[in-house]
């Protein structure tokens, strides 16, 4: 594999972007002052994840741990999406906000061992 080719792609971030406009409509049918708000967070989120992407990679040479410093971050993009998709249904029925919750946590905890196996 070419190092060149270690990264996220233009195709990931529109993934993530599309879904999260989805759910930011969602909240935008409750309140269409939140839209700034909401873009805002994304904005931020994403360039957060892609800096600490950058640095992670500039600081490491071997190209497994590129690899999943990359599927790293694209779990860290789409970390966004979860939390506000939780604190929507949060507003709808406090009871699946909390089943869902509980799900993103268990599945953070898989992924998190998953990745710290592979890392040492």
């Amino acid at each position: 594999m070419d190092e060149s080719e270690i990264g996220i792609k233009r195709d990931d971030l529109d993934a993530v972007g599309l879904l999260y406009q989805c759910i930011k409509e969602l909240f935008m049918e409750q309140n269409p002052d939140k839209d700034e708000i909401l873009l805002e967070q994304f904005d931020d989120h994403v360039q957060h994840v892609m800096h600490d992407l950058s640095s992670k990679l500039a600081e490491n040479e071997d190209i497994p741990l590129k690899l999943i410093q990359v599927l790293k971050a694209k779990y860290a993009l789409y970390e966004i999406c979860f939390i506000k998709i939780i604190e929507f249904i949060a507003n709808v029925d406090p009871r699946l906000s909390s089943i869902l919750e509980g799900l993103h946590d268990a599945h953070a905890i898989i992924f998190k061992d998953l990745a710290s196996k592979y890392i040492l």
